[in-house]
């Protein structure tokens, strides 16, 4: 950057309290700023752990959450076993129906009433009557409670054998389609084992925890945004407003707003609680690959095809950006801005990741080698590594004091897909996708594969490793659609 344009650009910032007031984070590093060879400080991700406000909830629900997933799904088990066992005890009255309807009726309607419990149980029983009231599910309701009625009505009011028998058969085709179409919006939600899945109506792009990892938030191909409880694998909010694919997300520090971007060269600032658009940002060129606000949620950056960075001044109303940074020779893939800094950190096509100081008006500049696809930070020092994923198949560990590679991790197949690899908790293994839909795990400290190498989890490329801070549960979304959650 020239002389001018440093000047010019410290200058413009030098009114913000995000530029004047944090630690410089470039004290003990000044002899190494001639050089600009030196990987410089990174943030911790552009879709970093930040709350979601939760205002919404009811005082019954919150008391719900206070039950484990393992807890709601033994007692959804129970039920459905106490259920089945009472459909056996009904079909063992059939041949004398006519003799004991009342003893077949009542089994049978205990055995589906069993089956409704189950469902309140693992979803949550306000959730649940809201559902099955709802305009979308109004058909299912009417079948199955009329159904329910007719096999009391036929069993013990006519005593019919046949219409009782067409009342249960009905009854029991009206709980199987409950079980296969539960969720409303087309979302359907698989439970097996450890393993829980989320589904967009098309690719998923990015995904990401709150601060707190109760929610998760998605942005996919279908062009909507979708707020998820990951406990209840339940939709709780959808966004819609993007012409295009949505490609990049990132929330506020104040919890109450959200960015997204994607093909339609438009940033969008979102209200979580409302759902509302904001503002829209209009600027770029081309595709917008990511968004990231600062750590008090004044300032917004993007970046994307145009090979430009922006800022926004989310204090004003101006419809033009702050600053455009012009130093990328090729569509910035990767944005990130650490927490308590003054950096913004791009990893660009060009092969390149640049660290602007926005407090000294500098940029550093550092060649990786080959185009940059995504880059992570080290979550508990993301001053001192960063992963950076390329497309000749490497993932690489950066001591970003010095900018030498600390650990090379291959196997993979990653060549054009952006897939944000992740580390886990106590960062002794690193995870990542690849584009055959693997997911993959390496140790750390010698770079081996583990778990007896990679398992196809997705039917297409992922593109994003997300871990829950707890240590026990990690998210993976993919072009196939879904977004799955892993649990222990």
């Amino acid at each position: 950057m020239s002389a001018n344009a440093a000047n010019s650009f410290h200058s413009q910032l030098s009114g913000f309290r995000w530029a004047n007031s944090v630690q410089d984070d470039s004290a003990g590093s000044t002899n190494n700023n001639s050089s600009g060879n030196m990987f410089s400080r990174t943030w911790n991700s552009f879709s970093g752990y930040i709350p979601l406000r939760n205002e919404g909830q009811s005082a019954e629900e919150e008391a719900y959450f206070a039950l484990s997933r393992w807890e709601r799904f033994l007692g959804f088990i129970a039920c459905c076993l106490g259920g089945m066992a009472c459909f056996a005890i009904a079909f063992l009255f059939l041949p004398i129906l006519a003799v004991k309807p009342r003893k077949f009726a009542l089994a049978f309607t205990l055995g589906s009433i069993l089956f409704m419990m189950g469902f309140a149980i693992l979803h949550g029983p306000v959730n649940h009557l809201k559902h099955i009231i709802s305009a979308e599910r109004l058909p299912f309701s009417v079948a199955y409670f009329g159904s329910l009625g007719l096999t009391l009505f036929f069993a013990i009011g006519i005593r019919s054998t046949i219409g009782t028998l067409v009342a249960a058969i009905v009854q029991v085709v009206a709980l199987l389609t409950y079980l296969a179409a539960y969720f409303p919006g087309g979302v359907t939600t698989l439970r097996f084992g450890g393993q829980m899945a989320l589904e967009h109506q098309g690719a998923v792009n990015v995904v990401t925890y709150n601060h707190g990892a109760k929610y998760l938030l998605s942005g996919s191909s279908d062009r909507t945004i979708r707020l998820w409880n990951p406990i209840l694998g339940k939709e709780i909010k959808s966004y819609k407003g993007h012409a295009h694919e949505v490609l990049a997300l990132d929330i506020s520090h104040d919890n109450a707003r959200f960015a997204s971007s994607g093909g339609d060269k438009m940033v969008l600032l979102w209200d979580v609680m409302s759902g509302q658009v904001l503002r829209r940002l209009q600027g770029h060129f081309g595709k917008i690959n990511a968004v990231a606000f600062n750590n008090d949620g004044g300032i917004l950056a993007s970046a994307g095809f145009d090979a430009k960075v922006m800022l926004w001044d989310m204090r004003s109303q101006a419809r033009d950006p702050l600053q455009t940074f012009k130093d990328a020779t090729s569509s910035i893939t990767s944005l990130t801005i650490p927490p308590d800094s003054v950096e913004v950190i791009a990893g660009s096509a060009d092969g390149h990741v640049r660290a602007y100081d926005l407090r000294m008006g500098k940029v550093f500049e550092d060649c990786i080698g080959h185009p940059v696809l995504a880059v992570t930070t080290s979550p508990s020092n993301h001053r001192e590594t960063m992963l950076v994923t390329s497309t000749d198949g490497k993932l690489r560990l950066f001591d970003r004091m010095n900018g030498k590679v600390l650990q090379t991790f291959s196997g993979h197949k990653v060549a054009q897909t952006r897939s944000k690899p992740a580390f886990n908790r106590g960062e002794g293994a690193v995870i990542a996708g690849d584009e055959d839909g693997n997911i993959w795990s390496w140790n750390v400290l010698d770079a081996k594969a583990l778990n007896n190498g990679p398992a196809q989890v997705h039917k297409k490329a992922i593109t994003s490793v997300v871990t829950n801070p707890n240590g026990r549960e990690m998210v993976t979304c993919s072009l196939d659609g879904t977004i799955k959650i892993w649990s222990k």
